[in-house]
């Protein structure tokens, strides 16, 4: 059995340059993918916030969908614990009298 050195190719394989530049060469072309999916990503919030909504909580929308439901339930859960001992603490009332 083979096992994976420090940084480098399991021990006992043969490095050679040519899979080396493949390697390369395959990251290089994800690389530019990963560019353009970011720029198309880019272009949809910039049409969400050209028709009026609010792209931070679009973008947090997209966050949570990636979270387990039992997740997002428990940090929900959770900042309203936060805030509720905040309130009652009242070191929100200043807050929201400025808002």
């Amino acid at each position: 059995m083979t096992r994976k050195g420090h940084n480098g190719p399991p021990r006992g394989v043969d490095v050679t340059a040519e899979y080396v530049a493949h390697a390369v060469a395959r990251l290089e072309r994800l690389d530019a993918d990963k560019a353009a999916i970011n720029e198309d990503i880019a272009e949809v919030y910039k049409e969400l916030r050209g028709e009026g909504y609010d792209v931070p909580t679009i973008k947090r929308v997209v966050q949570r969908r990636k979270k387990a439901e039992a997740d997002v339930v428990e940090a929900d859960e959770l900042l309203r614990v936060y805030e509720d001992a905040i309130l009652r603490a009242g070191s929100l009332a200043h807050v929201h009298e400025a808002a």
